[in-house]
């Protein structure tokens, strides 16, 4: 239905609450006046526009103003308007780009909750749990959109940042200021320069741009207000859509390293092909990850009905091109692809010149003198053989991706690696001979902490074998460290909600609530069914409740990645969990961001220099404890005063935070190898007869001693 500006005006329809206002004018009515009324008036019964209505017509008048010359307005206050270019013209090359107002009908409330409690998924983390509610209670009124402030001042920006790796790589191999490189590229493959041109013109600028103007009042975000940011990001993605990551836009890498090839044979390096690797994950991950986890905004922009991912971008195609201002035809179609290769097999065919290695070849080692020369390639060559160097090539780029994908990844590895070394050299040099050295094997940590960390009796009833009895131990060191941070002055949008404040604040409620309130206690009890007449566990439904719940808090509080199946939910609701994972893969993004903002001023020259602490502004100053501790004691004893500061608190936390985060939310740890059927501390770790009483270590102090006096010997 096409509603013009002469509907306004409509007999017998009026506007929203208009019939209200006249029957408040009129008062109260009874039934038999109201039919004397009408005999005497006549006419019919009429109705109110809805809403959607009158926005349709509103856009209708504004129309035919600016149709005429004038100005106008063009919707009315609290409607929602998303502008879009007029689809099929190109925004960079189009010299007046055709606007129209494309009002999105608001979404009934069952489609509206649906689509808020999408947002709020902790797989999406657009809206926070507490924005979800809010929605489902608003019955008659739909509640301000706004989004998480978490998502606005973090996740976005990891977003990001997997986008600038895939830029800066391919604007380094191919610069935009490269003319003979581009044009060289065009005549090799037009295919390969179409699709890296879409790369490296994506605009980071823009994209930049937007996440700081969202990021000045992070509170105040709607989700209306990405919209242009969702056109920045979504267009090359569009634009790249029918292309598989091995065969295309792989293969468009291969055609810049030919094009290298031929400018400088020496183009081919290990840089080169880090280059290409990162750019090739990154740009995976955004399209088959990123992608989707921007998909709620786009579904509460486009459409005024919950749709699954799966479907939403299927039945929304029409007006999702038309919001990024792309046709159908701007989309690169494989078929471009298998021209160049019929060029290329044709050019083959005429040519005796020798192929140029792929990107993913290693390089050949050089002839010696005493080798024979390969024979000249014979001019009468088949398209059969043709065929098998292109069977060859097409293994080799599958090959080269395998390559380049174990090559990123080790790059990952390594990092993490050298992260937990340093952890646990850290740890080892506060808490000499703990068994930190041995952490895979899972060591009995409860006998040297029970005293120093004053840790409650009831914790010994955790197995050693049981990895989260050194989850405890480390989150209770880490704790102790987060005391000295109070002293520090972060930066406001670094401190308020959603940043390290509320983790200080909150983490020993964290601990609390999940090793002393739930967990250990679950444990406990369990342990004491034990019947050593028996010498079994008994089977009644009431163990096997708590053993049930034991195997979801685990799950649930500590290790994401910890794979329990059961068709018996637990008996506590998953809502009012605070992982305790989650904080620490938050703390530990927190500290690094700390951390590399302290080594750009070390870089920079210093304070001397005129540069700035950003997260940290009293980064030099000593860090300080109200009450002493264990650590602070500890640090004390192992540092000269000079080094007391708030540098080397972060330092040292963030080492802890990396072990703890290695063990709870890397899948690949010894904390996810451990031997799950152990659930309680046991004798000879058997898992019968629970031990309730744990001999502790004496020599801790003497070790501490021992410890210091070496440091100050080698020093």
């Amino acid at each position: 239905m096409r509603y013009t500006a002469a509907m306004a005006n409509e007999k017998a329809v009026y506007a929203p609450g208009e019939l209200d206002k006249i029957k408040g004018r009129l008062g109260p009515l009874g039934e038999k006046e109201a039919k004397r009324m009408q005999k005497m008036l006549g006419g019919e019964v009429g109705r109110e526009r809805t809403e959607y209505e009158d926005a349709k017509i509103a856009d209708a008048i504004a129309a035919e103003k600016e149709a005429a010359g004038g100005k106008g307005k063009a919707r009315k206050s609290g409607q929602r308007i998303i502008e879009v270019a007029g689809a099929g013209q190109d925004e960079e090359r189009a010299a007046a780009p055709v606007r129209a107002s494309l009002p999105v009908p608001r979404p009934k409330y069952a489609q509206r909750v649906r689509m808020d409690a999408c947002c709020a998924d902790a797989e999406f983390g657009i809206k926070t749990a507490f924005q979800s509610l809010v929605s489902k209670l608003s019955f008659f009124n739909a509640p301000q959109d706004k989004v998480s402030v978490r998502f606005v001042k973090y996740i976005i920006l990891e977003y990001y940042k997997q986008i600038e790796i895939v830029v800066h790589a391919t604007r380094l191999l191919y610069p935009r200021n490269n003319k003979d490189l581009e044009a060289a590229l065009k005549k090799l493959s037009p295919f390969a320069a179409l699709v890296l041109d879409t790369l490296r013109q994506w605009k980071l600028d823009a994209l930049s741009r937007e996440i700081a103007r969202l990021q000045r009042n992070p509170r105040a975000v709607r989700v209306q207000d990405f919209s242009r940011l969702l056109k920045e990001f979504y267009r090359p993605l569009v634009l790249l859509e029918k292309l598989s990551a091995e065969e295309h836009i792989q293969g468009a890498f291969d055609k810049l390293h030919r094009a290298l090839f031929m400018e400088n044979p020496s183009a081919q390096t290990e840089a080169l092909r880090s280059n290409i690797a990162d750019a090739l994950a990154a740009l995976e991950y955004t399209r088959f990850h990123i992608h989707r986890f921007m998909y709620p905004l786009l579904m509460k922009i486009l459409s005024d009905v919950y749709l699954p991912y799966e479907e939403f971008f299927s039945r929304n195609r029409a007006a999702f091109l038309a919001f990024l201002n792309v046709s159908e035809e701007s989309v690169i179609a494989p078929a471009l692809w298998q021209e160049d290769e019929q060029a290329a097999l044709e050019a083959a065919l005429d040519s005796s010149d020798p192929p140029l290695p792929p990107l993913a070849a290693p390089p050949e080692p050089a002839a010696s003198a005493a080798a024979p020369a390969e024979p000249e390639p014979d001019a009468a060559t088949t398209h059969a053989d043709v065929a098998a160097t292109r069977a060859d090539a097409a293994a080799t780029r599958a090959e080269g991706a395998e390559v380049r994908a174990a090559h990123t990844m080790k790059k990952r590895n390594d990092a993490e690696q050298r992260a937990l070394d340093k952890g646990l050299d850290t740890l080892e040099l506060l808490f000499p001979d703990a068994g930190w050295k041995r952490l895979d094997k899972n060591p009995d940590l409860y006998p040297y902490f029970a005293d120093l960390l004053d840790l409650k009796k009831n914790s010994a009833i955790i197995s050693p074998l049981d990895p989260s009895q050194s989850v405890l131990v480390l989150a209770r060191i880490a704790g102790e460290l987060l005391v000295g941070f109070r002293s520090m002055q972060f930066a406001l949008n670094f401190g308020e909600e959603d940043g390290i404040t509320p983790i200080l604040d909150q983490w020993q409620r964290i601990l609390e609530e999940s090793f002393y309130g739930n967990y250990i206690p679950k444990i406990d009890e369990y342990a004491r069914i034990f019947d050593p007449s028996k010498s079994r566990r008994p089977k009644t439904t009431y163990a096997m409740n708590l053993l049930n719940d034991i195997h979801w808090m685990r799950r649930y509080y500590f290790f994401p990645h910890y794979e329990y199946k059961s068709g018996i939910p637990p008996s506590f609701s998953k809502k009012n969990v605070t992982a305790l994972y989650a904080t620490v893969r938050d703390l530990r993004r927190m500290l690094t961001e700390i951390a590399e903002d302290i080594d750009a001023v070390k870089k920079n020259g210093g304070l001397e220099s005129g540069a700035v602490y950003l997260k940290a502004k009293n980064a030099e100053a000593p860090y300080h404890f109200e009450i002493e501790n264990p650590l602070s004691k500890r640090l004390g004893l192992l540092l000269p005063k000079k080094q007391r500061t708030n540098i080397t608190l972060v330092y040292f936390t963030l080492a802890i935070c990396a072990v703890l985060d290695e063990r709870l939310n890397n899948p690949a740890s010894a904390a996810y190898q451990a031997d799950r059927e152990v659930v309680y501390r046991s004798l000879n770790n058997e898992g019968r007869e629970p031990v309730l009483w744990v001999e502790k270590r004496t020599d801790v102090a003497a070790l501490m001693q021992k410890s210091i006096a070496e440091c100050k010997g080698a020093s």
